[in-house]
């Protein structure tokens, strides 16, 4: 039935389905779709007569849901600064109880397709797609990092005011465990670093997990052997233009997986993870005093 003159065509995410029951209709001009901008972003999604492979709904819908997760919590992360920024830990405490929350999204969308995306769906579309549709060229994650040195730096600056560097508040909790209880604020403070820390756990699962995919529908595993092999074999020999040549799976703008396991290992603040070699050094040294 044609819309009459005054009436607006009706949108459909798929407009060749003949089954009235089984289209998706959208874009009603309901209070709800336009609030939420529900419509405007299922515009953004590839036709269905378009998909290289029906799996690449999946793939599409995954990234984006990621990627809003990233921005999430890229938001989240500047209310985190500005609490630092004020002394309101308990604020600072509480959003990145949120942010911890959050990151279980891009998780969960990983884990949904390493566990139900096919291989042969998959490089049907890696043999398709447009060159440099890659992971490497996410804004949510470009800008996490980013936002992520912003962060580490206030705390730093924060813990400053209060006299104190992550590494004399860990030794300060480590001294103080089971006999006193840290003074209010820089109780309020571990909580804030044990946050940091909890969200780049978080992070680290997701790009095991993103690694692990590559690695079952792509392959390279070994790579990062295969690539260590190659480059001794060749600067023994010397020989070969334009670098070592090897059989090393590569991602989809082309580039050896070796990249990806090479971030995947990367934690987002590292300045964090190098505390626990300083305490423990300082705890050593401590113990071979006691010794004498």
């Amino acid at each position: 039935m044609e819309p009459t003159a005054n009436e607006q065509p009706k949108k459909y995410m798929n407009p060749d389905e003949q089954e009235h029951l089984l289209r998706f209709e959208y874009d009603r001009k309901s209070v709800y779709e336009e609030d939420s901008g529900t419509a405007r972003m299922l515009d953004v999604l590839i036709p269905e007569s378009e998909l290289i492979d029906p799996d690449q709904r999946l793939f599409q819908v995954q990234h984006l849901q990621t990627e809003m997760a990233w921005y999430s919590i890229h938001f989240e992360i500047r209310r985190v600064i500005t609490a630092l920024r004020e002394d309101d830990f308990a604020t600072a405490t509480h959003l990145l109880d949120r942010i911890i929350l959050l990151s279980d999204a891009p998780y969960q969308s990983q884990r949904l397709m390493v566990n139900s995306l096919t291989q042969f769906s998959l490089l049907r579309m890696r043999a398709q797609l447009p060159q440099g549709a890659t992971g490497f060229d996410s804004p949510g994650m470009r800008n996490l990092k980013l936002v992520a040195k912003a962060l580490w730096t206030t705390l730093e600056q924060t813990l400053a005011r209060y006299e104190h560097t992550p590494v004399s508040l860990a030794m300060l909790r480590l001294e103080t465990e089971r006999i006193k209880p840290l003074p209010d604020r820089l109780a309020l403070l571990a909580q804030v670093y044990d946050g940091i820390q909890q969200f780049d756990v978080k992070l680290m699962e997701w790009k095991q997990l993103h690694l692990r995919m590559v690695w079952g529908h792509l392959g390279g595993a070994f790579a990062h052997l295969e690539e260590s092999r190659a480059l001794m074999e060749h600067a023994a020999t010397k020989t070969g233009e334009g670098g070592p040549q090897y059989g090393i799976p590569t991602s989809l703008r082309g580039r050896p997986v070796t990249d990806l396991q090479r971030i995947t290992v990367s934690p987002l603040f590292p300045a964090l993870w190098k505390v626990p070699d300083a305490v423990y050094h300082a705890m050593k040294t401590k113990q071979g005093q006691d010794l004498y």
